[in-house]
């Protein structure tokens, strides 16, 4: 499988492009912000403004030769919004949690968001975890916590790195990982328009006299996010 990550032209329609949905989770001053724009902007700035409510942002990626559109929903880590944030991770298909390596707390932050999702949602997203702030890292103070987020990521079967928004390490594999897992375990939730045509050839092929067949229709991510998307600062897509 092969991932490019490109940017958008002037002239290009991105509401035309299938789109996967990435919900960023995490507490407050954990990474989020900057390390979606280390992957989307490939910058770092020191001081972020605080995200309120939440933001998006968008990348184009190609994976063998179909092109996507890369949703990031930055969501904020402020207690007082935490009843809103199921409404982003909502039809997600990637979750990617972000804690601070420095943070002893970390896995009991990690456990409540994933607890969150399994009791709001049918189907848990894929899952990456960042262990972000990695070039703050300090074997001493800071191994346990690595060691026991990374055997809790194993049992969820999730995606778990290491990552530095500041130095960039990590942050384009996370987001490579996930999207590769996604494509791997949930094709038809990518491309379903392709899973269409093949059931509407299947449905050519059927005698309507002696059989009958039931179709599920997709959910449409874009028609539950308009809503959504009059809360959001940036981003068009």
């Amino acid at each position: 499988m092969t991932i490019l990550f490109e940017d958008f032209s002037s002239d290009e329609d991105v509401y035309e492009q299938t789109i996967i949905k990435v919900v960023m989770l995490g507490q407050s001053g954990s990474g989020k912000t900057s390390i979606v724009l280390r992957f989307i902007k490939d910058t770092f700035t020191e001081n972020p403004k605080t995200t309120v409510g939440a933001n998006f942002f968008i990348r184009k990626i190609i994976i063998d030769k179909k092109p996507l559109c890369v949703r990031v929903w930055d969501t904020s880590g402020q207690e007082r919004f935490n009843s809103l944030i199921p409404l982003y991770y909502r039809n997600a298909n990637i979750a990617i949690l972000v804690t601070d390596i420095k943070d002893n707390s970390s896995l009991t932050k990690i456990k409540y968001w994933v607890n969150e999702m399994k009791e709001t949602v049918k189907q848990i997203p894929i899952i990456g975890i960042a262990i972000n702030k990695t070039d703050q890292y300090d074997e001493t103070l800071n191994s346990q916590t690595l060691e026991q987020i990374q055997e809790y990521g194993k049992s969820l079967d999730a995606v778990v790195l290491e990552t530095s928004a500041k130095n960039g390490e990590g942050v384009f594999e996370i987001f490579q990982k996930v999207i590769e897992k996604l494509v791997k375990e949930r094709y038809n939730s990518i491309f379903p328009s392709k899973l269409k045509e093949e059931e509407a050839k299947y449905e050519n092929n059927i005698n309507p006299n002696n059989a009958l067949t039931t179709i599920g229709n997709e959910e449409n991510d874009q028609s539950d996010e308009k809503g959504e998307e009059k809360e959001t600062k940036t981003g068009c897509c």
